[in-house]
């Protein structure tokens, strides 16, 4: 059975362990004005974005500013992803996700999300268990991502549960199982920093983000029990861009693991 991929997506507490520096808040240098990020800000249907992302030896790359900014123009293209916004029309299953009005498009699996002007929430996600089944697991309370406008300082926690439930073929005979998923998220907007990569230099709003999801399959026909999945990001938003400008995934040890950087 296929493991979800959630973008936490994807999306997470702020621990104490995080480290002190990125639990302070940062000022603008001096000169340089204070931004904020919007809902405007960030893309809508039929939007595609290209992005690509280094996972070489990224552990030894610095975030930090010197001579006011983040210098990771030495960054490489291991392999590239795509972010893809469609409309809950273009699919059969839309109609299911009341108040869904944008679709992140990931292949095998589509979030359900509604962007308003104040906020980014998770409806619920469809999921392709094999080339005939699909999953559609509802939120009973939905999970809000993103709060409008994004400023250094601000905070978010928020949890969500969500199951659905589908016929399987188990050696020969159809089984119902139900996958409930549960997500917690948390992220603070740590600073404002000027972040150079390959393709560009931008003012940005650095976010420290949190993912926590756990699967459950009933009945546990696996035996292996819920799947808990933690993820820890570093995520910087800039003005008019429709999708992260640079995303840090780190390991649990809160070393860079994977950077993904706008094309």
């Amino acid at each position: 059975m296929k493991k979800i991929a959630l973008f936490t997506i994807i999306f997470a507490v702020v621990f104490a362990s995080c480290k002190k520096d990125d639990e302070e808040n940062s000022t603008p240098s001096s000169g340089s004005s204070t931004i904020t990020i919007t809902s405007s800000d960030l893309g809508g249907v039929d939007d595609t974005y290209y992005h690509k992302i280094d996972s070489s030896n990224v552990d030894t790359l610095s975030l930090e500013v010197k001579n006011g900014i983040v210098d990771l123009s030495m960054l490489v293209s291991d392999y590239n992803d795509t972010t893809r916004f469609r409309s809950p029309s273009d699919y059969t299953s839309g109609s299911l996700f009341n108040n869904a009005n944008l679709v992140l498009d990931a292949g095998n699996n589509r979030l359900y999300m509604n962007k308003a002007s104040d906020k980014v929430e998770i409806l619920g996600m469809s999921v392709d268990m094999n080339d005939t089944t699909e999953i559609n697991i509802i939120n009973t309370d939905n999970l809000t991502m993103l709060e409008f406008p994004l400023a250094v300082g601000d905070t978010l926690h928020d949890t969500s549960t969500g199951s659905g439930s589908t016929m399987v073929n188990l050696s020969g005979f159809q089984m119902e199982i139900t996958l409930t998923l549960d997500l917690e998220t948390s992220y603070k907007n740590i600073s404002q920093e000027k972040v150079k990569t390959p393709t560009g230099t931008e003012t940005c709003i650095k976010q420290y983000v949190q993912s926590i999801s756990k699967m459950t399959i009933s009945p546990d026909i696996s035996g292996n029990g819920p799947q808990i999945d933690t993820t820890y990001f570093y995520r910087y938003y800039a003005k008019n861009k429709g999708d992260v400008f640079v995303e840090v995934k780190l390991d649990k040890e809160k070393n860079n693991n994977e950077i993904n950087y706008l094309q």
